[in-house]
């Protein structure tokens, strides 16, 4: 995690919760890196000062996860299988059925 180091100009040894949070907001907020991305990154963290440094004081679960957002499903009328003027406006749809 050299980017890590390298963005607070210190060693991982010596940085701790605060710094990772930090670091995560960097992440999202100013490199806009996808979600995923940053998992990947926090994870690769955990590994590091869990595995790595066997600092098990620092409580990754009070770090808080960043979830995807979620995608609105687009609902449109049976008449249509495009973009269609009958979503917005009175008129009926060319393709919708008259009742007969």
């Amino acid at each position: 995690m050299a980017q890590f180091a390298y963005y607070f100009h210190k060693s991982p040894e010596v940085m701790g919760a605060e710094e990772i949070r930090q670091f995560q907001l960097h992440l999202l907020r100013e490199q806009k890196l996808a979600v995923r991305t940053i998992a990947l990154r926090m994870g690769a963290l955990r590994f590091l000062y869990k595995k790595t440094l066997k600092r098990r004081v620092l409580d990754f679960d009070d770090l808080p996860l960043l979830k995807r957002p979620k995608k609105l499903l687009v609902l449109r009328p049976t008449c249509c299988t495009g973009p269609c003027c009958c979503c917005f406006t009175p008129r009926v749809c060319a393709g919708a059925r008259r009742p007969t």
